[in-house]
């Protein structure tokens, strides 16, 4: 089912507006909720994988993660590369999931007050992250689940995505210090 976003929050930025309205009514009989980038090439066990710690009740939020490997050597894909590599282990000590490959059990979607915090958020991953943590859980990382992304990036680009990771930790984690 495709549907295009109804009501736009104006307290959260476009994708906290559309999750938030599309996990309004999620079936009780659900047992995973899974997010995904648009973008992202998965293999076929992916859900899978993603879905059976979960299941299994080893934790409540589960992610894979997205490993930059370009194509082409040029200065700007080697630093992309270079802030990757040091980026995904800052990720998985501070518990930052990649909302790109993520999965939750749906109880904390429901939960209002996780919903009341991305009614004014930046992103979805470190404030479902940092909540799942708060609760007593953990987010678990499964190695399987790293997605290769070779795409190729100018130098304005990666300021635009590195400025945008930063921003979104600087706001929502309380672990950002470690970055600064």
């Amino acid at each position: 089912e495709v549907r295009a976003l109804d009501d736009r929050l104006r307290t959260c930025t476009y994708k906290m507006s559309a999750l938030l309205e599309a996990t309004r009514e999620i079936p009780e009989e659900t047992a995973v909720l899974a997010l995904l980038d648009g973008d992202s090439v998965l293999h076929r066990s992916w859900l899978r994988e993603l879905a059976t710690p979960i299941v299994r009740g080893e934790a409540p939020v589960v992610t894979g993660n997205r490993w930059y490997i370009p194509d082409r050597t040029t200065v700007p894909n080697l630093i992309r590369y270079w802030w990757s590599s040091s980026a995904l282990p800052l990720m998985y000590v501070l518990q930052f999931p990649f909302g790109g490959s993520m999965a939750l059990r749906p109880e904390l979607i429901r939960d209002e007050r996780l919903r009341s915090r991305l009614r004014h958020a930046f992103s979805e991953d470190t404030t479902i992250g940092r909540f799942a943590c708060e609760q007593g859980g953990r987010v678990h990382f499964q190695r399987s689940l790293v997605i290769n992304n070779g795409e190729d990036i100018s130098l304005r680009g990666f300021f635009n995505f590195d400025t945008r990771q930063l921003l979104a930790v600087r706001m929502q984690h309380p672990g950002w210090t470690w970055l600064g």
